[in-house]
């Protein structure tokens, strides 16, 4: 999701490049990654790590915050929220849907394993299982 989606992949570059992510970039960030389940709140943490001010708790307590079932935050409104904090990365969403959502690059990486599970002349070892973790989450 991170490598498919050019804002998000902006905001883990830097917070690796200056070690500070504003409140709203922090907020984009939950929002996506942090709906991730349990693959989602390990990465959010270790993306937040990277800022000088990270507190473990405080992360974790906005995590569980999070509503379940609410619907996932839209390309628009990420584009809204991070063009002063990111001016020159241009979104460039491989999604064909009217309204997208990073979380669509995670459930279409989805539903393509699904398809290669079903597949009983393409078996699935459990290295290429750990491939699409990676890169889904890799930054």
């Amino acid at each position: 999701m991170i490598q498919g989606c050019a804002l998000l992949r902006a905001l883990v570059e830097k917070a690796a490049q200056t070690g500070d992510l504003k409140h709203t970039e922090r907020l984009a960030l939950l929002y996506t990654v942090g709906r991730c389940g349990d693959a989602g709140r390990a990465h959010l943490h270790q993306i937040i790590a990277l800022c000088g001010n990270y507190d473990p708790h405080v992360t974790e307590r906005f995590i569980q915050r999070l509503e379940p079932g609410h619907k996932p935050i839209r390309c628009v409104k990420l584009k809204e929220w991070l063009r002063d904090y990111l001016p020159d990365t241009v979104c460039q969403c491989p999604s064909k849907k009217k309204n997208p959502s990073p979380l669509d690059l995670l459930q279409v990486s989805e539903k393509s394993a699904e398809n290669r599970k079903r597949s009983a002349s393409n078996p699935v070892a459990d290295d290429e299982w750990n491939a699409v973790a990676d890169d889904l989450f890799k930054f």
